[in-house]
């Protein structure tokens, strides 16, 4: 069963992501010029981020399936 505790895992981890990705477009759109190098790491930068977002997705997925092996009564209550 999905505690409080692994809610807030997901939640911090999904946080931890959209901040991230906002920084990450930030740096996409602004009118800062970058070399050849620092392109690169951006790009780099950009796809870690992608796979933590990723395992935080596959983290609540797992937690969604562990709620479903619970008794219908206790769905409904929360």
């Amino acid at each position: 069963m999905s505690t409080p505790k692994n809610a807030m895992e997901v939640r911090e981890k999904f946080e931890e992501c959209g901040h991230s990705f906002s920084l990450f477009v930030e740096l996409c759109n602004s009118d800062i010029t970058l070399n050849k190098r620092s392109k690169l790491a951006l790009f780099e930068y950009g796809k870690s981020r992608m796979k933590a977002y990723e395992n935080a997705e596959s983290l609540l997925r797992a937690q969604g399936e562990e709620a479903t092996d619970l008794p219908v009564s206790m769905l409904r209550n929360g």
